[in-house]
């Protein structure tokens, strides 16, 4: 008999990650965001865990952060400039 293994499964999003995006989003709200215009920022719970001007850039930085946090709880979003509005 030849054995097979089964390919292992992609990890998928959760109802509590998307409860997690929520809580970002509306934390987000309620902070003075004054010195990220301009910028793409990454949210992780309540808390800043990167910002860059390129949003390549910033992507590399949450890669780098591998397994040590879950990716799928990081809210990404740009912080337009006051001229940008």
């Amino acid at each position: 008999m030849i054995e097979t293994t089964k390919p292992a499964t992609e990890p998928t999003m959760t109802d509590a990650d998307w409860y997690a995006l929520m809580d970002a989003a509306f934390w987000m709200d309620t902070q003075n965001l004054d010195s990220y215009h301009k910028k793409w920022i990454a949210i992780h719970g309540q808390q800043i865990i990167a910002a860059e001007s390129d949003k390549r850039e910033l992507y590399k930085q949450i890669d780098a952060l591998g397994d040590s946090i879950n990716q799928f709880r990081v809210l990404v979003r740009y912080i337009p400039g006051f001229d940008e509005l």
